[in-house]
């Protein structure tokens, strides 16, 4: 195919400056969750500090962070592999050179000069990577896979995260302080895990979260036990099921049309949904307020 529009302006910098927001915003997160790491192992009481438990959580946290770094260096590899094909197939298209490397022209070593503007300009990113997913029935398997475990790890996530602090006003009917409810973990950093699954992979999100679950024991039932007039709830009290049912319920029969021509006519609303406004509801909805009287 000929060259075309081989006078149009590029603009390098549009695409480096998305790519190198993206990895800052994995930074961030990353920041975040480290930050609570450390909050949370300085917080942990004498009873955690026997050494059979100081050994358990040692191997845990060894074992999930080699799982998480893992999982970081595998989504990166192919996430480069991903955009420098889709760099290698524009470029054939519009007649640019490739032939000596897309690293040696990264680097400047090469003799022909990358036109990322221009492909940032005609490719549709979001549509190449996650409209694949209704091409193939092997790729709709895989993508099912990856959503469904995306909505049930955040239904894990925000009860597991709950951090119940609501005391109603001099105007309500009635009083209810919920305080220590399951891990508390910070409302900043619920929302990082949730963003790291999104922009790096679910494996690496779950790995690290799972080294925040063994650094913030939950107390045994027995030790948790509070009278019943009482205004504090009890750490073992969560929403009502529904809460959490319903939208799970819509996701998982969404989730189960990839296959079907009716998810593909609706693919930004699938993808807004599943990808986005459902994760982020599950893992933050015991954190409204007006939600935690509403407990099983």
């Amino acid at each position: 195919m000929p060259p075309v529009e081989t006078d149009a302006p590029n603009f390098n910098a549009i695409p480096i400056a998305v790519f190198s927001a993206q990895i800052l915003g994995i930074g961030v997160c990353v920041a975040d969750i480290l930050n609570t790491f450390l909050k949370a192992a300085r917080q942990l009481s004498p009873s955690q500090d026997t050494r059979l438990r100081q050994a358990r959580r040692r191997r845990a946290i060894i074992t999930f962070a080699s799982l998480a770094t893992l999982g970081f260096v595998i989504a990166g590899y192919f996430e480069l592999q991903k955009r420098a094909l889709s760099y290698r197939l524009w470029a054939e298209e519009h007649g640019e050179k490739v032939s000596d490397g897309l690293w040696s022209a990264l680097r400047g070593n090469s003799t022909h000069t990358l036109q990322l503007g221009r492909w940032w300009k005609d490719t549709n990113l979001l549509r190449d990577n996650y409209g694949a997913i209704f091409v193939r029935s092997r790729r709709a398997w895989w993508s099912q896979q990856y959503f469904l475990g995306l909505t049930l790890w955040t239904v894990f996530l925000g009860i597991e995260g709950e951090l119940l602090r609501c005391t109603y006003g001099p105007f309500s009917s009635w009083s209810l302080t919920c305080s220590g409810a399951r891990r508390a973990i910070p409302t900043r950093t619920i929302i990082a895990f949730v963003l790291l699954s999104q922009l790096v992979g679910l494996s690496a999100a779950q790995n690290l979260f799972s080294i925040l679950v063994a650094l913030t024991p939950v107390p045994l039932a027995q030790d948790a036990r509070i009278p019943a007039d009482s205004p504090t709830v009890s750490p073992h009290h969560t929403l009502l099921p529904i809460l959490h049912n319903a939208p799970a319920a819509i996701s998982i029969i969404s989730i189960l049309l990839v296959p079907f021509p009716l998810a593909k006519r609706f693919y930004m609303l699938f993808m807004a949904w599943n990808y986005i406004i459902a994760p982020m509801y599950m893992a933050l909805i015991a954190r409204v307020s007006f939600f935690c009287a509403l407990l099983s």
